[in-house]
């Protein structure tokens, strides 16, 4: 198998021409960065739920809207740190020039959107993230042609 991280790849130097365009190649290392920061962040916080709870309740950790987070509980975390992964399987595959990881990437990121509001109470719906998750939809789908 061809090595997928080799300028050549991403250059059409190999024997069937594959190309991967620059833009593409920056937006799934956008991707590799924000997501994997936040499954880190969501799995570290699994990982320590017991604790982090009783220290939000006795206000020890004072953050706006923490207490908004925490109230989906472990179940929250765990899926949100799922569907990162999926996420960045996408972007993986993507990066590998393979259709299913648009595909992948698109629901992962669509159930991100819907997790916090079916999970968390009081929750506030973010136009900022409705627009930088369908940016990131357009940009992937728009190359699409260049995947197989």
């Amino acid at each position: 198998m061809e090595n997928p991280f080799s300028p050549n790849y991403a250059k059409g130097n190999k024997p069937n021409n594959k190309f991967r365009p620059d833009i593409l190649t920056a937006l799934c290392i956008l991707t590799f960065i924000g997501s994997g920061l936040v499954a880190f962040s969501y799995l570290s916080v699994l990982l320590s739920y017991d604790m982090m709870f009783q220290m939000v309740d006795h206000g020890e950790i004072k953050m706006p809207g923490i207490e908004i987070l925490f109230s989906g509980g472990k179940g929250y975390f765990l899926l949100g740190f799922i569907l990162y992964l999926v996420s960045i399987w996408g972007a993986v595959l993507m990066f590998r020039l393979k259709k299913v990881g648009f595909h992948l990437y698109t629901a992962a990121q669509l159930f991100l959107l819907i997790l916090p509001l079916s999970m968390l109470s009081d929750y506030q719906f973010s136009v900022l993230e409705l627009a930088t998750t369908l940016a990131f939809i357009v940009f992937y789908y728009v190359h699409l042609k260049y995947m197989n």
